[in-house]
């Protein structure tokens, strides 16, 4: 009987069964696709890999861009200013800048500081003292003006991510890789966020050896800004703070930052970026790289913000006049310099030391009142009167 299938050994033919090729069809479709898919994968990681590079590239060619123009103004943007600000002021009244500010700015100031009498430094006196008390983890300093200490651990609880890489320890926050530490004081509705200086690192970190290795890296975050790059120190207190203002608990309140030296640079970077109140002492100037990241615009309003303080000589925040002019003339044909913004004031100097003079301008703010340079906020209230108009100021 004709049939379409012959029958070989019991077996039936591929004519009326399903093909046996199909019984291996899936594993070899599912290799190619993994196949293809590895090949997605590496391409995908090269092209990331490429992007990256070229980032890189991106950005050790063009950093020489950051070192043109000046501070506040130079003859190239003052030529491409001219005309706009020219127009504004013939054409529209009730201006708030003057034609002077909008032409040059007003947040540089390089000569002429203007010195402190003791009765104009006091109300200053509380910020070299919040400084004094972040160096030293020594709240003493500042609870006589009314401050206390905000515990870190507060602070931790109301934002469980809020620390990143910093420690949260009695009196400050502390990162022992970087050496960025910070205190929090606070007063009814103010609030002071204080940044150590250069060898405060000292109060948290056990062993000279150890110390000195902080000092180092610190010193080394201090170069890099002053040559015009941006160092991780500087990213960290960005962050730290950009988290600290949103906290229900600071609110509404009046936020103050302020530092001494290296921290003092930290504090002006964030005022100046953020437009809060600042107040730093003998600071370390802002390279031409922080500039950049705050941007002229925040730079010529600075004397909104930011108010420095340096005892007269200091080596890093009030240079001689000679080096004013070197540094004027560089930014006139457009070239940038590390600078402090904002309003400088000045008060003497109580020692003879370069070093003393820019270490103990706490103690140079004490003499310039009347009081010994190793007065403490505490002595003030013994004094007759109890410190009124001094620790209330």
């Amino acid at each position: 009987m004709p049939n379409n299938s012959i029958v070989n050994n019991n077996c039936v033919s591929p004519l009326n069964s399903p093909a046996p090729m199909f019984f291996g069809a899936p594993p070899c479709f599912g290799k190619s696709r993994g196949v293809r898919g590895v090949r997605f994968e590496t391409m995908k990681k090269i092209g990331e890999i490429a992007k990256m590079a070229l980032k890189c590239i991106a950005k050790i060619i063009l950093f020489p861009l950051r070192y043109f123009g000046g501070k506040t103004w130079s003859l190239p943007g003052l030529i491409l200013r001219f005309p706009c600000v020219t127009i504004r002021h013939l054409f529209f009244k009730n201006l708030s800048n003057t034609y002077m500010e909008d032409l040059f700015g007003k947040g540089y100031q390089r000569f002429g500081q203007h010195t402190l009498s003791p009765d104009e430094a006091k109300p200053y006196l509380k910020y070299v003292c919040a400084v004094a008390a972040v160096h030293s983890c020594q709240p003493e300093w500042i609870e006589p003006f009314g401050y206390k200490t905000i515990s870190p651990n507060t602070v931790v609880k109301k934002s469980i991510d809020f620390l990143g890489d910093l420690e949260a320890h009695k009196f400050c926050f502390f990162d022992p890789k970087t050496g960025l530490k910070i205190s929090l004081f606070e007063k009814e509705n103010q609030v002071i966020v204080a940044f150590g200086a250069l060898s405060s690192g000292a109060s948290e970190i056990e062993g000279v050896a150890k110390q000195k290795k902080m000092e180092r890296t610190l010193l080394a975050s201090g170069i890099v800004n002053i040559t015009g790059g941006t160092s991780f120190l500087y990213e960290e207190a960005d962050r730290f703070f950009t988290q600290l203002k949103t906290l229900p608990s600071l609110k509404d309140k009046k936020i103050t930052v302020s530092g001494q030296c290296l921290g003092g640079s930290i504090a002006s970077f964030l005022s100046l970026k953020h437009q809060v109140t600042g107040v730093c002492v003998n600071s370390l100037p802002l390279g031409a790289g922080l500039q950049r990241q705050i941007g002229v615009k925040k730079l010529m309003c600075a004397d909104k913000y930011l108010t420095h303080i340096s005892a007269k000589g200091d080596y890093m925040s009030h240079l001689p006049t000679s080096v004013g002019v070197v540094d004027a003339v560089a930014n006139f044909i457009g070239l940038k310099t590390p600078g402090n913004f904002g309003r400088k004031f000045l008060i003497p100097t109580a020692y003879k030391k370069a070093s003393d003079t820019h270490y103990f301008i706490l103690g140079s703010m004490m003499v310039h009142m009347g009081f010994d340079c190793r007065t403490k906020p505490a002595d003030i209230t013994r004094q007759p009167g109890g410190g009124v108009g001094i620790l209330d100021a």
